[in-house]
């Protein structure tokens, strides 16, 4: 699904409720592709282009997974983030070692290294677990 797409988001809820399945757990984890050619001077965006990344992060992403959650409670739907650090994926050597100089366990994520996290948030040893945003960036965020 193209999530800045009204067109593809209109066309999964179409095929969700004419497939007579329902949604019973939400993650909300939308893409955002910031282009840096640097870590320092650069404004990084969302793909939602006016939303600084920052501001996405913080507000949005977080206080709409909130809202959700309480919103969709009453229906037996959980909704929790997950806010990944940087992954690696193929970004030039001189752009990988100064981000791993910045995260305490020295390295970017494998994009694989998420997977046992989505499989917590949709399992039922998180069934008490909702409105919350999972941090996995290798510990960026707590320097």
């Amino acid at each position: 699904m193209d999530v800045v797409s009204e067109k593809s988001i209109l066309g999964v809820a179409e095929k969700i409720t004419n497939s007579g399945w329902r949604v019973g757990i939400l993650i909300n984890n939308a893409a955002i592709n910031p282009t840096a050619n640097s870590l320092e001077g650069e404004v990084r965006t969302t793909r939602l282009k006016k939303n600084p990344l920052e501001r996405w992060n913080v507000e949005l992403s977080v206080g709409l997974t909130r809202y959700l959650s309480s919103y969709w409670a009453k229906n037996g739907v959980r909704c929790n983030a997950l806010s990944p650090g940087g992954i690696y994926y193929g970004q030039s050597q001189e752009f990988v070692g100064r981000l791993e100089k910045l995260i305490p366990l020295g390295r970017m994520a494998a994009k694989d290294e998420y997977i046992g996290v989505v499989q917590f948030l949709c399992s039922d040893a998180s069934a008490y677990l909702t409105g919350q945003n999972l941090v996995i960036d290798g510990g960026w965020s707590i320097i």
